[in-house]
């Protein structure tokens, strides 16, 4: 029984086997009619694929022809811009040549003249120098005379010199005035009843004045400067035989325009002490003894200049002077003067001069006034 055993388990092994070989005989009948079905549908597809293959052909030509066109346009238009842009390029570089030519030529004057300048330079500062440095000036005149039945000479005369540098301002004035005038003669009519004559009368003194003054400036800057000053003066008429001062402040120019070395706007101011000594003596109508007086005064004064054309001027000078010490006096004179050109340098002038005197020698008035028309020569 044993030696059957083997004979039993080949036979159940080949009984098994048979049911899978047919399931799987059964399974791939389905696939290989599916195949079949397949391959006799594929005949039928194709002709419908190579239409639409066509049409699909004959889109991608058209799409491919339209892109061609817009590609050869789009050169086209780069090839413009190319061309446009290199003649932007070429006139931009022929404009920098130009620029580049004219910036050599103009470093090439610049060093000529830097390679003369050090030999001309002190030259001309030297000549700017001596000519700032001149002294200029004024010389005034006037005149007036009179004849017939009263006899009168009166003159006046004014000098004026200046002298500026960078550092240093020098001015000196003088001026002066004499007059003589005789009166009306006087009728006689004598009491023995002879026939009545005219006595001629003796000539009066109108005007006997001097005055001279020099300054110095010293500038810290175009506008500030001290100045010291000294001067001397004498007035017969006013009594006054001398009156002599010294004089030491600050003074400040506010404006200062000029055209050229003509000054056609100014105003300066001085603020200072004058210390000095008043000298007195009657002189007329006699000789008599009058105290003198001590000078200790502020002094304010004004200077101030419009040019309303080169040849026409207007100044205008003003000064008060507060005597501190003895009796109360303040002294204040105005120069108000019209300059008109006539010829180069010859002006015509018309000035107007008034000094009041709060305290004058007794028996004279407070206040004098003199007009006075001339002629001026700058220098």
């Amino acid at each position: 029984m044993l030696s059957a055993l083997p004979s039993i388990l080949v036979m159940a092994a080949l009984t098994q086997t048979e049911p899978a070989a047919a399931d799987a005989a059964a399974n791939q009948a389905p696939e290989t009619e599916q195949s079949a079905a397949a391959e006799s549908a594929a005949p039928a597809a194709e002709p419908a694929k190579s239409d639409e293959a066509a049409k699909a052909d004959d889109a991608a030509s058209k799409a491919a022809g339209d892109s061609a066109v817009k590609s050869a346009e789009a050169a086209e238009k780069a090839a413009k811009d190319a061309e446009a842009a290199a003649k932007s390029a070429a006139e931009t570089a022929a404009k920098l040549a130009a620029a580049f030519d004219a910036l050599s030529a103009s470093l090439k004057k610049a060093d000529g003249d830097a390679a003369t300048a050090p030999a001309a330079k002190p030259e001309e500062k030297a000549e700017e120098a001596t000519e700032r440095s001149k002294w200029s000036g004024l010389i005034g005149l006037s005149l007036i005379s009179m004849t017939g039945n009263t006899s009168s000479l009166t003159t006046t005369a004014n000098l004026a010199l200046r002298r500026e540098d960078e550092k240093w301002i020098f001015q000196f004035k003088a001026d002066g005035a004499y007059g003589r005038t005789r009166p009306k003669d006087l009728l006689i009519e004598p009491e023995d009843g002879s026939d009545p004559y005219y006595e001629e009368q003796d000539p009066e003194t109108v005007a006997l004045n001097a005055k001279v003054e020099a300054r110095g400036d010293f500038r810290f800057t175009k506008m500030l400067s001290i100045y010291a000053l000294a001067g001397g003066m004498t007035d017969h008429v006013n009594s006054i035989e001398g009156r002599y001062y010294g004089e030491a402040g600050l003074s400040v120019i506010w404006v200062d325009q000029k055209k050229g070395d003509f000054s056609t706007l100014r105003l300066q101011t001085d603020f200072a002490f004058r210390a000095g000594k008043e000298l007195r003596f009657n002189y007329y109508p006699e000789f008599s003894n009058v105290d003198d007086e001590i000078i200790a005064a502020p002094r304010f004064a004004l200077a101030f200049r419009y040019a309303m054309t080169e040849g026409l001027v207007f100044t205008e000078d003003l000064e008060v002077l507060p005597n501190v010490v003895g009796d109360s006096r303040v002294w204040v004179t105005s120069l108000t003067k019209l300059a008109i050109k006539v010829y180069k340098s010859l002006s015509f002038t018309a000035s107007f001069l008034v000094k009041h005197d709060t305290n004058p020698v007794e028996n004279k008035k407070k206040t004098d006034t003199t007009l006075t028309v001339g002629l001026e020569l700058a220098f």
